[in-house]
This record gives C-alpha cells, sequence and structure tokens, in this order.
C-alpha cells in the first residue's frame, strides 16, 4: 500500500469476518442457489462449489443455457450459446463430484421481457417457441424448497426470475419467503448482494437472511475462493 496507514472499515471487516468462518466449514448440507442471466459472472463460483456443495439449484435466465447443454427444449428463452460448452463441462463435473446440480422442469412464460402476460406453468418439454420462461414454475419451487429445507447452509445469488415484472415475481418470492422459514430454524442463509438483496428487500424479506452480503461482485470473489487486489495490497 503507498499510504503510510491503511485500514479496512468496519463493515468489510465484518463482511471478511463471517465469509472466511463460513468458507472454512460450513455446515452440510451445503446448497448453493444461482439465478440472474449471466452465467460468465459466476463460473468462479460455481467451480469453487463443485468441490463444496452437496446440491447446486439453478434458476433465472441463466438456467435456459444449462437446459440446452443438456439437450432440452427451451421454446423462445434467452441461451447464451457462447456458454453451453462450458455448462457442459460444468454439468459434467457436478456427476463426477456426486454435485446434484437441479435445474427448472417447469416454468412460467411471457411473449417478451417488456410486454409480459404470464403464461403457464409449462413443462420444460412444452415451451412454446414463441415464448420465453421468466420465472420458474411452481413445480421447481418445491422441488428446491424442498432441498433448502433439508440443508444447513444456503448460499443464494441470483433472482429465479425476473421479478420486477407483475406474474414474475413468484419464484424469488416463494424462496425468499421459504429461506426467512429455515433462517428462522438455525440454517445459515447466506445472500449475495446485488439483486437478489434488492428482490428481498422488495418482498420485505432482507432482515430475515442470517447474513447479507454486502459487497456485490466482490464477495463473489472471496466465496470463489480468490483473493481481492485491495485485500492483498493491505496484507503487503
Amino acid at each position: 500500500s503507498p499510504f503510510k496507514h491503511a485500514g479496512i472499515g468496519w463493515l468489510m471487516d465484518k463482511e471478511l469476518n463471517f465469509l472466511e468462518r463460513f468458507m472454512i466449514k460450513p455446515r452440510r448440507p451445503l446448497t448453493l442457489i444461482l439465478g440472474g442471466a449471466k452465467i460468465g459472472t459466476k463460473l468462479g463460483l460455481i467451480e469453487q462449489f463443485l468441490s463444496k456443495a452437496d446440491h447446486i439449484l439453478i434458476g433465472g435466465g441463466m438456467a435456459f443455457t444449462f437446459l440446452k447443454a443438456r439437450g432440452k427444449n427451451v421454446g423462445g428463452s434467452l441461451v447464451d450459446e457462447t456458454m453451453v460448452p462450458l455448462a457442459k463441462a460444468i454439468i459434467n463435473k457436478a456427476r463426477t463430484k456426486s454435485v446434484k446440480l437441479i435445474l427448472p422442469n417447469d416454468v412460467i412464460c411471457g411473449d417478451t421481457l417488456d410486454d409480459a402476460e404470464p403464461k403457464g406453468p409449462y413443462l420444460i418439454h412444452e415451451i412454446p417457441s414463441g415464448l420465453m420462461g421468466l420465472d420458474i414454475g411452481p413445480e421447481t419451487l418445491a422441488t428446491f424448497n424442498s432441498i433448502l429445507g433439508q440443508s444447513q447452509t444456503v448460499v443464494w445469488n441470483g433472482p429465479m426470475g425476473v421479478f420486477e415484472v407483475a406474474g414474475f415475481e413468484n419464484g424469488t418470492r416463494g424462496m425468499g419467503i421459504h429461506l426467512a422459514n429455515c433462517a428462522s430454524n438455525d440454517t445459515k442463509v447466506i445472500v449475495g448482494g446485488g439483486d437478489t438483496a434488492a428482490a428481498l428487500e422488495t418482498f420485505g424479506l432482507l432482515k430475515e437472511m442470517t447474513h447479507v452480503s454486502t459487497g456485490g461482485g466482490a464477495s463473489l470473489e472471496l466465496l470463489s475462493g480468490n483473493r481481492l487486489p485491495a485485500l492483498e495490497a493491505l496484507e503487503s
């Protein structure tokens, strides 16, 4: 550090202590929930958790890239074609490490992101070609919540659907309500900031979680097992 005296603030100290303590020996079963649209930003997290997690649940827009990688029908849902080979590799790695990677089996659909009237639920193989999946369906929510109910530690990063649009918030809200209940029964529920925290704030559930990470991307880096440049500078 070029400064004579440099340090971290209370909030960062609290965050680091919590995340480091959590990463050393999380209580099992450990479940990672991933949602949102972008897979690219979460690859490190998935890689890291393939050697830690018992279950990885994938919802949100990124689920369709994984479904496509499994050879499933996705209708008109958004798929990141450049990420399909990586998604395939992750699915195979999860299998070899005996991590159960669970994808949605039903979804709520809409015509477009902007003008979305909820339609469905549709089972994955029944999604019409003109519709895109915009939230997990009730069957998927029940499956996910059942796994979460048996977990001792949960890390959640990314909403299950387009929660900002009426009719597509039920997956994220239903999971939030269930996890609030789990947290009150001593399950450690760690929420990665950003959209997930915004969604839980909207539903009045944010304070019910064990730990809400304030660091967003930086917390993901730490949870992914990476060092942060700013911290390394402080340590040197």
